[in-house]
């Protein structure tokens, strides 16, 4: 059984609702470059008035809201040629993408760090670190203290690590600087060992894609392709990309 769009009022419960950022990526593959006019015409023939029809700050010609199979989709149209695709998907989804990307970076850790080398950005440990055992995390400590000591010096070493809210701005103010120095510094190092590998890029650069949520892909390319049927409005066809 075929499982139809359905149009909807804005969601509830926002939060529990995550962005696919690369959802435009595959509507502009699919479908190109929009006009206003045309996909409005096909949209309002085949689902009726826009969930919002309104003229705020963002300069909202019209905005569709969609639910299929299980994910929020809003088709928006500003002026005047500048329709794109905004998809979310549940929580459930959020976990499962999170998993299986603390998965995969937590190899790159390993591995990486069998050649002293420390994974850029540091925001990453922060996010598995508690996945990992104590007997890691102590060595990734020690390693980020190896290299803090071995690039900046012992000196500014004990600095850094003597800042706290007390501490006067200008230290404030220096101890950014190092942390600044240090980032950049173990930046050139990692992507030095990255290389060419891109799919370890990709992973720490650019838009983020469906390479862990192929599930949520394949819904939001069937959307895309589904806004490709054909109304008719009296001896013509349309669809979301205009008259055919």
């Amino acid at each position: 059984m075929k499982t139809e769009i359905i149009k909807t009022k804005a969601v509830k419960n926002e939060k529990n609702w995550h962005p696919a950022y690369a959802a435009r990526d595959i509507a502009k593959k699919i479908w190109g470059d929009l006009k206003v006019a045309d996909s409005f015409l096909y949209l309002y023939r085949r689902f009726g008035c826009p969930t919002f029809d309104t003229n705020d700050e963002y300069k909202i010609s019209y905005d569709y809201r969609f639910i299929y199979k299980g994910l929020y989709f809003c088709v928006t149209g500003t002026t005047p040629d500048f329709v794109y695709l905004d998809c979310y998907y549940p929580s459930k989804y959020f976990l499962l993408q999170r998993n299986r990307y603390r998965k995969d970076v937590r190899a790159i850790f390993e591995a990486a760090a069998k050649e002293g080398i420390l994974v850029y950005p540091w925001a990453a440990y922060e996010d598995i670190m508690p996945s990992l055992t104590k007997q890691q995390q102590k060595k990734f400590r020690t390693m980020f203290m190896d290299e803090l000591t071995g690039y900046l010096g012992e000196d500014n070493s004990k600095f850094m690590g003597s800042i706290n809210k007390e501490s006067s701005k200008e230290d404030k103010d220096k101890s950014i600087t190092l942390h600044e120095k240090l980032w950049e510094y173990l930046a050139d190092k990692f992507w030095k060992w990255v290389g060419d590998n891109e799919s370890v890029k990709g992973m720490f650069k650019g838009n983020p894609d469906f390479r862990y949520l192929p599930e949520v892909e394949k819904i939001v390319t069937e959307f895309c392709n589904e806004m490709l049927q054909t109304k008719p409005i009296r001896d013509c066809d349309i669809n979301i990309q205009g008259w055919k």
